[in-house]
């Protein structure tokens, strides 16, 4: 292998190992413009010949097995879905590009949809999720980690969606170029665990960071797996903490792979909450959790509105063999209640993704339940949700105008339409909305 402009090398972290080896070669096959100046990049990847004969070597997915020679991404994507789990998403690579403008006096950021992948690979922080990161050498891992303390993530946030980097903050800027998402976020290691540091902006009208950490103690009383989290005041402003599942507290890291990457290497025309459970019952040691517990991430989602449950939203631990569910996360109330909801992701095998239990509770086949186990399992989140509540608004340090608004999302009157009298809905005020909606 050697290194050019147009390769990249993918360094892993094997299961249970400490420090990553190079596991193979990203090679730019081909690029081409399309509309105005957007430019379509395509890669293909070979193993390295050193990671194939490890006795520890593990696929990076299902659709990447270990075989010598270079293997194309499904159905013509740009990348092989695994690998793009990995790259930074809207605000990291918006992050990147202000970085880059400050460091080149270049204005970067007004030709983004020029930019390869591989600048992305190169430039985004190390300490990304899962078990992946981009080197351009296969000889030697140098990490791109700087430190910098809560208040100065904070300040870099600030000054990226400004648009103003200064100097004195661009070490910071690198810390919250490695993680996924739309919203600004850094990650952060305290000395002891690993935690990712979610940040508000400037321009949003409902407290949405503490709306999520409501959400997530709702999801504990709701019977949800969730990771540990907390509120931190940084600068007159809430940062939710969220303890990184991906992480041991050894310095090991755990595979992750998105619904994305499962449903496109199922070959699956897009994503949905039964597809995604079918993926990872097909290759869990315990099939019979899996669908269940897709469906109560389901039935949390539509409780809370949460319609932001995309499919980089919902993903699976991999140790080359099975798959494992991860902890719910990105677990965030919406305020702009519409008429007709409806989630990101459809809700049932037929792809309908109305927002309501009836709807999900039709579904209750495609994830292995009775009629009545479905039932009883929106029942329990139901009253998770409500008993929770008032200790949930308590703990986020909500105003009464931010709970109100909150109670007026969560467990809205339109999730109980349609659904039928032999279902029990626990509690006088839910029947009573149920009713209504008949």
């Amino acid at each position: 292998m050697s290194s050019t402009g147009s390769r990249v090398y993918l360094w892993t972290w094997v299961p249970g190992a400490l420090s990553p080896v190079v596991a193979g070669v990203l090679r730019e096959k081909s690029q081409r413009r399309l509309l105005g100046n957007i430019t379509a990049y395509h890669y293909d990847f070979a193993y390295a010949g050193s990671y194939l004969r490890r006795n520890d070597a593990v696929p990076l997915s299902p659709g990447m097995p270990l075989v010598d020679g270079w293997q194309n991404p499904p159905y013509e994507a740009e990348l092989h879905p695994a690998v793009e789990d990995a790259l930074p998403d809207s605000w990291g690579q918006r992050a990147i590009l202000h970085r880059m403008t400050a460091e080149t006096s270049s204005a970067l950021e007004d030709r983004a949809d020029e930019i390869s992948p591989i600048t992305y690979m190169l430039h985004s922080a190390s300490d990304r999720t899962g078990a992946l990161d981009f080197q351009p050498s296969p000889e030697q891992y140098v990490p791109r980690v700087e430190s910098a303390t809560l208040e100065e993530m904070q300040q870099a946030a600030e000054a990226v969606e400004a648009g103003e980097v200064p100097e004195s903050l661009r070490h910071a800027v690198l810390r919250g170029t490695s993680i996924g998402g739309a919203r600004p976020k850094a990650s952060v290691d305290d000395g002891q665990h690993g935690w990712i540091a979610k940040f508000s902006q400037s321009w949003e009208t409902e407290p949405s960071i503490q709306w999520e950490y409501a959400a997530n103690v709702m999801a504990v009383s709701a019977g949800i797996d969730v990771p540990e989290s907390e509120l931190r005041q940084v600068r007159d402003r809430e940062v939710l903490m969220l303890r990184r599942f991906d992480r041991g507290d050894d310095g090991s890291r755990r595979m992750v792979l998105s619904a994305h990457t499962l449903a496109q290497e199922a070959g699956e025309p897009r994503a949905s909450y039964p597809g995604f459970a079918r993926s990872v019952r097909l290759r869990s040691v315990t099939p019979e959790t899996v669908g269940p517990a897709v469906f109560d991430r389901a039935a949390f989602n539509i409780a809370v509105f949460n319609d932001d449950d995309h499919d980089r939203n919902h993903a699976a631990f991999w140790d080359g063999t099975s798959l494992e569910l991860t902890p719910a996360y990105d677990l965030a109330p919406q305020a702009d209640v519409k008429r007709h909801v409806t989630q990101r992701l459809p809700i049932t095998t037929s792809g309908s993704r109305n927002s309501d239990f009836a709807t999900l509770l039709t579904a209750h086949a495609d994830y292995g339940l009775s009629r009545r186990e479905a039932g009883a399992r929106i029942d329990r989140i139901v009253g998770g949700i409500e008993d929770s509540f008032s200790q949930a608004a308590d703990r986020a340090r909500l105003t009464a105008r931010g709970r109100e608004r909150l109670r007026s999302v969560v467990l809205r009157q339109q999730v109980f339409g349609g659904m039928p009298k032999t279902v029990q809905v626990p509690g006088e005020s839910r029947t009573a909305r149920r009713d209504e909606a008949e």
